[in-house]
């Protein structure tokens, strides 16, 4: 936690300085309304209607359709300095200044429906006395009229706009931050989760773009309509989004289905009212009245869903909770500002932000939190499978060699002593035979039996060496390459020089005997050598075994094992049961080597 103090002392003073405007100089406010819309500055002049606002938080006149002319008297002014009236509004369209200059009325236009090489984006003057007056004319078209009006001195070299770039800088650096890690994890999981999240984050940076300036200033500067359907197309696409994330962060489909609908019926009327806003002005007054309602239904269906899934999604309860609490908060706080019911105050002017970005904030730490979760669970998952896959390997080497030995025995004591007794009965018939005829005809019928007993013996010893268990492992290795050299061209030099009898389990030692036989069977079926030398050796805790020939070999670099097959996946099997390593070396024309590591057992 510590870590984090001096970044969030950072931030508190940064939102400091960016809702400072400076030393504001003292001046009175005087409201006229103007419900005809006839009034001319000539007859404001004359006129003793104004009333005075002793609150200049009051200047709220939310939703209206009238005109409001607002009377500004500064005073304690110097006569050489420069002055500055900052107007941190957005919504009105136009706004009328009338200015008394050397004993001449002047007129200038503020606000975003004057082309941007005539408008000016604040009001400057010298005063022409103490005080000095000016006359504001706000056209009031449906839309919120909201005027936080301060007068600062602009001569000092102090210009309020520097810090609130700096802290907007700085938030919409760690917003793109966010959006570019987003976008990235969608690339690499393409889960929806991720699409929605970044959706969002685009649509609330455009909201929050708009409420702070930028979009009148920079982006779509001289068009009223396009700059009020910009925030009505990000409000309802940051709602819709939200709706999406929500809905997915939360499961709702697995968990909730029955909200699913509900949660379509509020992205179908936040749809609806967007497309509706784009008919002006009716269709835009409409939408700022319906989206109040609306965003309570969103809001109360969000609070409802958490708490429908809080036992399925215990671990993110208390972060969405206070996502959603923030939604709650300020999205009234927004609405409420709009309609005039609450004064202008930093919280009211700064209330989007508010929600938005540290939504945006509070959600990446969501995800961040949702993705350690998953890549813990995946990677026990990962655990689980490999461990559960190598239980089944063991099952059924186990299964299949408990098998084999079954087989071996049936062929040993039943085929090969049946076997055994008709040949044996051959030989004492061809004792009693006299005929030549007869003799031959049972030589025959002798050597047919004896070689079908040896392949039977044969067979049985390849199910189950019974000499694992009458002369232990090292002599079976040797009996093995014994056999191999009286069958094969191939020249094979074994060397086993130390006893590894018992450095084994019992019931594991058959896999050794397996390693072997299947790596001398590759040696005999793909090496095309002419030589192959076995090692056999112990060496500290473990047991070596190298098999190396002078055959065709392969290249290493690709996918070099699929040509043994099977034999190769139980040759791994089986190491792995044994809980060695196994590496494959080899090139082209240069033959292969095989060396493998055994732990054992001391």
């Amino acid at each position: 936690m510590k870590k984090w103090k001096p970044i969030v002392l950072g931030l508190l003073f940064l939102s400091f300085i960016s809702f400072a405007n400076g030393n504001p100089i003292a001046m009175d406010v005087y409201q006229l309304e103007d419900k005809s819309k006839k009034w001319t500055i000539e007859q404001v002049l004359t006129t003793d209607n104004f009333l005075k606002i002793d609150d200049i938080s009051t200047l709220n006149f939310g939703i209206s359709l009238s005109n409001f002319w607002l009377k500004i008297v500064v005073k304690n002014t110097l006569p050489n300095a420069t002055y500055k009236l900052v107007l941190s509004t957005i919504t009105p369209d136009t706004i009328e200044i009338y200015g008394i200059n050397d004993g001449i009325l002047t007129k200038e236009l503020i606000g975003e429906a004057i082309p941007s090489n005539e408008r000016f984006l604040n009001y400057y003057f010298k005063p022409q006395g103490d005080p000095s007056v000016f006359y504001l004319k706000i056209t009031g078209d449906g839309q919120p009229i909201a005027l936080p009006i301060s007068i600062i001195r602009s001569d000092l070299g102090y210009d309020v706009g520097v810090s609130s770039i700096l802290f907007s800088g700085l938030l919409y650096g760690i917003v793109c931050l966010i959006l570019i890690i987003n976008f990235v994890l969608y690339i690499s999981t393409n889960e929806r989760l991720y699409l929605y999240f970044f959706m969002f984050n685009i649509f609330a940076a455009g909201c929050v773009l708009y409420f702070d300036g930028f979009v009148k200033l920079l982006f779509i500067p001289n068009s009223i309509y396009w700059n009020n359907q910009f925030v009505i197309i990000n409000l309802c696409g940051s709602f819709i989004m939200a709706n999406y994330y929500f809905h997915e962060f939360l499961k709702i489909r697995d968990h909730q289905p029955a909200l699913t609908k509900h949660f379509n019926y509020i992205n179908f009327a936040f749809l609806t009212i967007g497309c509706l806003s784009f008919w002006h002005p009716t269709g835009f007054n409409l939408y700022i009245k319906f989206n109040l309602v609306m965003t309570t239904a969103e809001a109360a269906l969000l609070f409802l869903s958490l708490v429908m899934v809080r036992q399925k999604e215990k671990e993110y309860f208390v972060i969405q909770l206070l996502s959603i609490g923030l939604i709650i908060v300020f999205g009234s706080i927004v609405q409420l500002y709009f309609f005039g019911l609450l004064p202008i105050n930093v919280i009211t002017k700064n209330a989007m932000n508010c929600m938005l970005l540290p939504l945006i904030l509070i959600q990446a730490f969501a995800l961040s939190k949702r993705f350690t979760i998953l890549t813990n669970d995946r990677l026990t998952l990962q655990t689980t499978l490999l461990e559960t896959s190598e239980q089944y390997s063991r099952s059924l080497i186990s299964t299949l060699e408990n098998e084999r030995k079954r087989l071996s025995a049936e062929f040993h004591d039943s085929i090969g002593q049946n076997l055994l007794v008709i040949r044996n009965r051959i030989l004492l018939m061809l004792k009693q035979t006299q005929t030549s005829g007869q003799k031959e005809k049972l030589d025959g019928l002798a050597a047919i039996t004896s070689e079908t007993l040896d392949e039977i013996r044969a067979i049985s010893q390849n199910l189950r060496p019974t000499t694992l268990d009458t002369i232990g492992l090292t002599a079976s290795l040797g009996n093995m390459i014994e056999r191999l050299k009286r069958s094969t061209e191939i020249y094979f030099d074994f060397n086993c020089e130390q006893n590894i009898d018992d450095i084994i389990p019992k019931d594991l030692e058959i896999n050794v005997y397996r390693i072997l036989q299947e790596l001398t069977n590759n040696v005999l079926k793909h090496s095309k050598s002419r030589s192959c030398m076995i090692i056999v050796a112990r060496n500290g805790h473990q047991l070596l075994i190298q098999v190396k020939d002078d055959g065709v070999g392969f290249d290493t670099q690709q996918k070099a094992m699929v040509h043994f097959g099977n034999g190769f996946s139980s040759i791994k099997e089986r190491v792995n049961i044994l809980k060695g390593d196994i590496l494959f070396t080899s090139e082209k024309q240069k033959g292969t080597t095989v060396d493998i590591k055994i732990p054992i057992k001391l």
